[in-house]
């Protein structure tokens, strides 16, 4: 798409010397779309020519952005910003405004209370997912969900760069797109460490956020310390609120459900709640979705 949008606009080359030939190159640019922007049309030739400049920058920008490459691969002179015209009279001025682009993101910042993936990752949907079927699978409950037909939670596991998390972040971002509300995605290392340092009068205000959140995305699930507070008073509390509820929880690991819980297994006393832990996940996710291997993301 990219490639498209450069060929159709190379019709100035700045490289050359006389800055008329520059105009003359604007004014062709110009007056071969003019037909196509109803402002423009019926104007004055004159006053075109005075404002060459102006007006080119307006029609390009527009061509330019009616085929969006998105946020990340904008090379216009003046990336992520929109150029518009007012015309009053005889006299034409120039505007620059933030894209659409940088609203969405903004609205999709607003919509994660905690987004634990970088920003090259906001875009992704999940109709750029390569279609192998166990990735079907996830997207296959991801859409009965949406239906109401399933309540079930999600986990996915495979090897490292399997493409588990990349998964996962369309998912959650595709659910953003339709704005029904907050939504985390956690790495569980860094957040059970955090969670755990909490002062106990906070704690419970912190555990509220990640309980009642509309999907909360456990990321890298089973390599954040274990211990039996991490199991008993973080973990367990929140999971079995969001299965009470039937908000929608998804997982990615290294590991599956079995080996979580065998890790979690921190002492004797605490196997008890480990078995309740081990039923709660088998129960509310599942089959679990394996990647597999490294994958192409």
């Amino acid at each position: 798409m990219e490639t498209k949008i450069k060929d159709a606009l190379k019709q100035i080359d700045f490289n050359v010397s006389s800055t008329e030939e520059i105009k003359k190159q604007m004014r062709d640019f110009v007056f071969m779309r003019l037909d196509n922007f109803p402002l423009l049309k019926n104007l004055d030739k004159n006053l075109i020519e005075r404002n060459i400049d102006k007006i080119y920058d307006y029609i390009y920008d527009y061509e330019y952005c009616k085929n969006c490459p998105g946020s990340k691969n904008c090379e216009k002179n003046n990336p992520l910003l929109t150029t518009s015209i007012e015309i009053r009279g005889d006299i034409i001025t120039r505007a620059n405004s933030p894209c659409k682009e940088i609203y969405k993101n903004l609205a999709f910042n607003d919509l994660y209370t905690i987004r634990d993936f970088s920003d090259d990752w906001l875009s992704v949907r999940i109709n750029n997912i390569d279609k192998t079927k166990n990735r079907l699978l996830a997207i296959n409950k991801y859409i009965k969900y949406l239906q109401g037909e399933e309540n079930n939670w999600i986990f996915i596991n495979g090897a490292f760069k399997s493409g588990r998390s990349f998964l996962a972040a369309a998912i959650t971002n595709d659910l953003a797109s339709k704005n029904k509300g907050q939504l985390m995605f956690i790495n569980s290392t860094i957040r059970f460490k955090e969670l755990s340092d909490t002062p106990k009068n906070e704690l419970q205000k912190q555990l509220n956020k990640y309980s009642e959140c509309l999907c909360l995305v456990i990321d890298d699930f089973g390599n954040e310390y274990k211990n039996d507070f991490i199991r008993d008073g973080i973990l367990f509390p929140i999971l079995s609120f969001r299965a009470s509820h039937n908000l929608l929880t998804i997982f990615t690991s290294d590991f599956t459900i079995k080996e979580i819980c065998e890790l979690y297994t921190t002492s004797k006393s605490g196997e008890i709640r480990t078995k309740q832990l081990y039923s709660l996940l088998k129960k509310m996710c599942g089959n679990e979705i394996n990647l597999g291997e490294i994958g192409p993301y």
